[in-house]
């Protein structure tokens, strides 16, 4: 067992199809340890918000728990009986969220690894989960076209959002809590007011599949990407569209504001991501060089650098759009990826 040691600060974690996460080291990109025990795909890799730990989703049934310092894995969340896709620690880091195509999603105990609640969703997979920045709701999406609403305290349904008529494929909240947002293959993305489960705009427009959407921080613009192979911001006063990203060449997977609300990434299949000013709509930088589709990008906390992942990981300058470094080590494409110390 490798030694328990205190790492950096600031670290990197990909999870990937050859059935593994790595931690790294973004000074030099040397991997610092390699997480082993799943018996297919990592779809998923998330550090938890004290960052000492780590929980992968994987299509082997699966979810785990590990520890950031050993690589160690200190639980295994056992139930679900199809693909997990998705796994998130709880605000407070006390319990994990999986959504399955099992047509269920489910909240661990951390400390236990037991399951507290297994959340039925109504006759199909779940596509999407998401625990509400405050902690008190659960939101869940699913291809019966329908997202719920549920405590996670008592695991009991509180609302159900209905609208949409054709698959939800992503959700997500706004950082104040009030509001959610789905995305669904019906070519538009809604949103609610939590308090009620009212839609308070559809934004409608998209030609193909809406498979993203982000909330800034002030709330005032949303962003939507779809395999039109464009993203799309809104104004969510009045759902009016304010632009129209247009200038990937495959689908867009991936739209994300920084954390400082003035900048909009994209990842696309064109393998390439680009950073718009959602002010105006117009692109600032194309950073290319990855080999095959962007799976997954973020941006760092302070909004000066962005990782993704495609065959390889890679850092980008922000500002500029050089490649800083190349995460080489999967032994096929990467799924996911996050930033430690965010």
């Amino acid at each position: 067992m490798p030694p328990k040691q205190k790492l950096s600060d600031d670290l990197l974690l990909t999870a990937s199809m050859d059935k593994t996460a790595k931690i790294w080291d973004p000074a030099n990109g040397a991997c610092l340890r390699t997480l082993t025990g799943h018996s297919d795909m990592v779809w998923w890799a998330r550090f938890s918000h004290d960052e000492d730990k780590i929980v992968t989703a994987s299509l082997d049934h699966t979810a785990k728990l590990w520890d950031v310092s050993t690589g160690q894995c200190t639980k295994t969340f056992e139930g679900h009986a199809h693909f997990v896709q998705i796994a998130e620690f709880s605000p407070d880091n006390d319990l994990v969220l999986t959504a399955s195509t099992d047509k269920t999603a489910k909240l661990w105990d951390v400390a236990t690894g037991e399951c507290k609640h297994t959340l039925p969703t109504f006759g199909d997979k779940v596509s999407s989960a998401r625990f509400m920045p405050n902690g008190r709701v659960v939101l869940t999406a699913s291809h019966n076209n329908q997202a719920q609403l549920w405590d996670p305290v008592t695991g009991e349904l509180q609302m159900t959002l209905q609208g949409h008529k054709d698959w939800i494929c992503f959700c997500c909240f706004s950082d104040d809590s009030r509001m959610a947002v789905t995305a669904s293959y019906n070519k538009n993305a809604k949103i609610w007011d939590c308090s009620t489960a009212q839609c308070i705009q559809t934004l409608p427009g998209h030609k193909d599949w809406v498979v993203c959407v982000d909330f800034p921080p002030d709330g005032a613009v949303v962003a939507t990407c779809s395999h039109d192979k464009t993203a799309r911001l809104w104004d969510l006063r009045t759902g009016k569209l304010t632009h129209n990203l247009a200038e990937h060449t495959d689908w867009v997977r991936t739209v994300l504001y920084s954390d400082d609300g003035n900048s909009v990434l994209t990842a696309s299949c064109d393998t390439n991501l680009k950073v718009w000013d959602p002010r105006t709509g117009t692109c600032r930088l194309t950073m290319k060089g990855h080999m095959d589709d962007v799976r997954s990008a973020l941006w760092s906390h302070d909004s000066k650098s962005i990782l993704s992942g495609s065959i390889d990981a890679r850092i980008w300058d922000a500002t500029t759009g050089a490649c800083m470094l190349t995460l080489a080590g999967h032994k096929d494409g990467i799924t996911c990826c996050d930033f430690k110390n965010d």
